[in-house]
């Protein structure tokens, strides 16, 4: 006799005894729109380093997103902007960087500093040290 599996957790062989349902849920959840501009924010980061032209059209949109203070989890997006930021203006030119989009950032950079979310915090000190 075959059995179907249940549903796709015991089909993927999880044992409620072995791993708590909390990490079943995170595997299965549908993607956050926070993540994907996550994501976006080190696709820029890689396109900077093999097109840097193409990648300087999205900076804007990162600057945007650097605002973006509204979310439960818009300091952990934060982290990932600081520190993608020193490489973006490395592959960017750094001084070109500074001259056209640093300006953008510095608000919510130096907010971050005192935001009270220690990784934000730690990530926005390293980013301004890397950029002076």
């Amino acid at each position: 006799m075959v059995c179907e599996p249940l549903c796709a957790c015991t089909a993927i062989g999880y044992n409620a005894s072995i791993y708590p349902l909390p990490l079943v849920l995170l595997l299965n959840r549908a993607k956050e729109p926070w993540e994907a501009s996550d994501g976006a924010v080190r696709m820029v980061r890689e396109l900077a380093v093999v097109a840097p032209a193409a990648a300087s059209e999205f900076i804007p949109q990162v600057a945007d997103l650097a605002r973006l203070a509204t979310f439960q989890h818009a300091y952990n997006m934060h982290e990932s902007i600081w520190c993608s930021l020193p490489a973006i203006a490395t592959s960017l030119g750094v001084k070109e960087f500074k001259q056209q989009y640093l300006e953008q950032f510095l608000p919510p950079l130096f907010a971050d500093l005192r935001c009270g979310h220690q990784l934000a915090e730690a990530e926005a000190g390293k980013c301004i040290s890397a950029l002076r």
